[in-house]
């Protein structure tokens, strides 16, 4: 694979991360790289010289992307970054930063088959800082931590609990307050699940423990995702919160999963009318907080949830699968609180902030039932994807029965008059992340478009139409002025930023690894090289800090 070096390398993973491993052994072997680096292409007769193609195409796009080290650009790690499971896609595109900036850069008559003609220009250098900038301050505005604590409140005597509801509008122009009266409760219970459940448990929990007082208990349990909890939170959350961190897998549940959410659901069996049940909720939460259906075991939860997440359904279509499957999906936590008050503060990872859709919505009313899902099973041809004759039998029985039980609850009052016995609060979204991400680039000299806050779709397509909007761009700016053409975008420089979940379908037999934001990232690298684009640079990332089961 490296020319020079005399090495046959066998390395299995994503495509950056193999580029990189080789590079690194290579460089270890005494090879370095440079122009004169390159890699052979051979007419496509079988799958090894189509392996030699695409390694080719991954090569160049990487180099178009992070230069010729192959280096991974600089995020923050988690969980600091740890925020809803949202794309936020940002593609900058400037004409007179390019001429500022560019002295001897020749981007004219580069060689599309040489990837060492793809080191990035002075202006491009640049624009991947602004890149950063954009998206890190995108990614701020939705931190977990603040989320809550921007909307919690413990009243100065500890009197008072409060919770602001953003989404509602008063007649005075105010947002909505929901009031708990301290004094109607002897026990505090914290709940959290979700990849940005560690931060937004710290949060409640330090903003309502200063005030508990001597009659009144603080406990609580936490499901996280491997990895997005340091020594010191899980510490600090045990010896002052009396609240135990339990680890779990994402995007597919585990067998840890089903057991840290059969503890969390005993400690909730514990509650009386006099226990406060704050609950933390945030993307990831359908497949880390796991309560399968009898006779449904946690290898066939585990086993439906990989055929959901690579069949290129919605995050939408796949939860209305995973609410008749489980219990605590649908409003099922909500029940299992009961007689407790429950107060859920939610940070959105879906499209729309559909409360019932996000973590399945385990504390408010399905609007989806069994019906729905016997429909996505047949529309997206599950049983050829190897679903559980169990699990169909499961979705059929619900199909039927379409149960409503309980469904008291949700307009319940709670004993003291105050409210809803279930109040269920949206603290963050995909649009908060989007606008920020626009004044940033405002700042810093761009004209922000905002594409959507609700994109969907295959992560290539989306990916083809964020550059043929950069290619737009461009061409404009070469041969019109935008005074000039009444259809124009915006005048450069321009920043066109995006959000929302785009999806991934992968084939059946597929074993690999990989996410949206790799998917997305490559393909529009590989349409600027084909297209000759400089000066365009493209930044995909999800809010959460990882780029689905990878390193990435």
């Amino acid at each position: 694979f490296v020319a020079g070096t005399g090495m046959a390398l066998n390395v299995r993973g994503n495509p950056v991360s193999m580029l990189s491993r080789c590079a690194s052994i290579a460089q270890q072997h005494g090879g370095r790289l440079s122009h004169r680096t390159r890699i052979l292409r051979s007419p496509p007769h079988n799958k090894k010289n189509n392996m030699r193609n695409f390694i080719s195409d991954v090569f160049a796009a990487s180099s178009l992307i992070r230069g010729t080290t192959l280096t991974r650009p600089h995020l923050p790690p988690p969980p600091s970054t740890t925020t809803s499971r949202r794309l936020l896609s940002v593609t900058t595109t400037q004409t007179e930063l390019s001429r500022k900036c560019r002295t001897d850069d020749n981007v004219e008559n580069r060689d599309v088959d040489d990837p060492s003609s793809f080191r990035p220009t002075s202006a491009e250098t640049l624009m991947k800082k602004h890149a950063r900038d954009i998206y890190g301050a995108g990614i701020k505005s939705v931190d977990p931590y603040r989320a809550v604590t921007s909307h919690l409140e413990s009243h100065a005597n500890g009197s008072k609990l409060s919770v602001r509801d953003p989404t509602t509008t008063t007649t005075d122009g105010g947002n909505t307050v929901h009031e708990y009266d301290m004094s109607r409760y002897d026990e505090i219970i914290i709940i959290g699940f979700g990849k940005a459940s560690l931060p937004m448990t710290m949060a409640a929990a330090a903003t309502v423990s200063p005030h508990l007082g001597n009659d009144r208990t603080l406990k609580g349990v936490v499901i996280a995702k491997d990895g997005h909890a340091t020594p010191d939170e899980i510490t600090t959350l045990r010896n002052s919160y009396n609240i135990s961190t339990h680890f779990a897998s994402h995007p597919i549940p585990d067998t840890r999963s089903v057991a840290a959410s059969q503890t969390l659901l005993s400690l909730l069996s514990t509650t009386t009318p006099r226990t406060l049940v704050i609950t933390l909720i945030s993307g990831g939460g359908s497949s880390l907080f796991s309560t399968p259906r009898p006779p449904l075991t946690p290898h066939q939860i585990a086993a439906t949830n990989a055929i959901l997440v690579s069949s290129g359904m919605t995050i939408h279509e796949m939860n209305t699968v995973r609410k008749v499957l489980e219990t605590g999906k649908g409003g099922g936590l909500a029940h299992a609180a009961c007689p407790g008050t429950v107060v859920a503060l939610v940070l959105s990872d879906v499209v729309g902030n559909d409360l019932d859709v996000i973590a399945s919505g385990p504390t408010v009313r399905s609007t989806t039932g069994g019906r729905e899902a016997r429909e996505l099973v047949a529309r997206f041809e599950l049983m050829g994807r190897g679903l559980d004759a169990d699990v169909a039998r499961v979705v059929e029985t619900a199909a039927v029965e379409e149960e409503e039980e309980g469904a008291d609850v949700f307009t319940a009052l709670r004993p003291d008059g105050g409210g809803k016995l279930v109040e269920t609060v949206l603290v963050g979204t995909n649009d908060i992340a989007v606008s920020s991400a626009a004044d940033k680039a405002q700042e810093l000299g761009y004209h922000p478009v905002i594409l959507s806050a609700e994109l969907e779709g295959d992560a290539g397509g989306v990916a083809q139409l964020l550059v043929s909007l950069a290619k737009r761009l461009r061409s404009s700016s070469s041969s019109l002025s935008s005074r000039d053409d009444p259809y124009a975008i915006r005048d450069l420089p321009v920043a066109i930023i995006a959000g929302g979940e785009t999806t991934v379908t992968l084939p059946p037999d597929s074993s690999g690894k990989g996410g949206r934001n790799q998917e997305l990232g490559l393909v529009a690298a590989l349409l600027m090289r084909r297209w000759g684009l400089r000066d365009v640079v493209l930044g995909s990332v999800g809010t959460d800090g990882t780029d689905g089961p990878t390193d990435a």
